[in-house]
């Protein structure tokens, strides 16, 4: 098409043709086009059990009732499950082929992150051992200050100085303060060490607290109990139910027999 091709150019009551439609289908099209023709008649068994459900009295009041759900039910889950191990079988070489070609490209990807990222952790590991270290010192020294002060004060005290023991009691006072300031800025620090490079990215070492549980045996549960997620609570009292059934007693659950239908052909 000329670059100066414009609407006027074109014969009137013809539409411009769409942008893009020169372009080939995707990978994403032309699959879909192909399972839908693939399984086109799998698919269209599906619309007659639909009718067969809508076409019922949509209740379930006697045996003949439920022997009339019954094969719509079987019907149904025989077709869905089908349906499903055929997606499972669609998608499993795709993910393969996908993983057969983004693997090796990422491999050493992932060996040269890793390898910075342990160097980086253990060297700033160490720096954060000797800045810690530092400011214990630095804390130690302000508290000995603070202490010796004090003492002379006293020492002061009992060969009534008045103004050697204010002057001491002022600089208790002080070196006091310092220790709490350098305590309350030591639990504020999160960013212990942080290093830019001249392309603006930046690494920054945070200390942070972790755990091993030595002995699951003795964990007080009472004492993490806010940070089970309901689910979490769900899942734990399904499982001692369904070993316990009827005799289970956990306080704060209800514990109720119920009924559960299984179909089968």
């Amino acid at each position: 098409m000329p670059a100066n091709y414009t609407a006027a150019d074109h014969p009137v009551g013809d539409a411009l043709p769409p942008r893009d439609h020169n372009r080939p289908p995707s990978v994403v099209e032309l699959l879909t086009s192909e399972l839908t023709e693939t399984y086109a008649l799998e698919f269209a068994k599906i619309e007659p059990i639909r009718e067969r459900a809508n076409a019922r009295e949509q209740k379930i009041d006697s045996d003949e009732d439920l022997a009339a759900w019954t094969t719509i039910y079987v019907d149904a889950n025989t077709l869905f499950k089908s349906l499903d191990a055929a997606r499972l079988n669609e998608k499993r070489p795709l993910e393969a082929a996908i993983k057969d070609v983004f693997e090796p490209k990422q491999a050493p990807l992932s060996r040269i992150t890793d390898w910075i990222k342990k160097e980086a952790d253990d060297f700033n590991r160490k720096k954060i051992q000797k800045q810690r270290a530092e400011e214990a010192a630095e804390r130690a020294r302000l508290q000995k200050i603070a202490e010796d002060q004090r003492r002379e004060a006293e020492i002061a005290a009992e060969f009534e100085q008045a103004d050697q023991v204010v002057e001491f009691v002022k600089g208790g006072i002080a070196a006091q303060q310092a220790v709490d300031q350098a305590i309350a800025d030591a639990a504020k620090a999160s960013d212990v060490a942080r290093v830019r490079t001249d392309s603006g990215s930046m690494s920054t070492a945070q200390a942070v607290w972790k755990f091993s549980i030595e002995d699951y045996s003795k964990v007080d549960l009472n004492s993490i109990r806010a940070f089970f997620t309901p689910a979490e609570i769900d899942k734990a009292v399904a499982k001692f139910v369904k070993l316990q059934k009827g005799a289970t007693k956990i306080e704060g659950v209800k514990v109720f027999e119920d009924v559960g239908t299984s179909f089968r052909r």
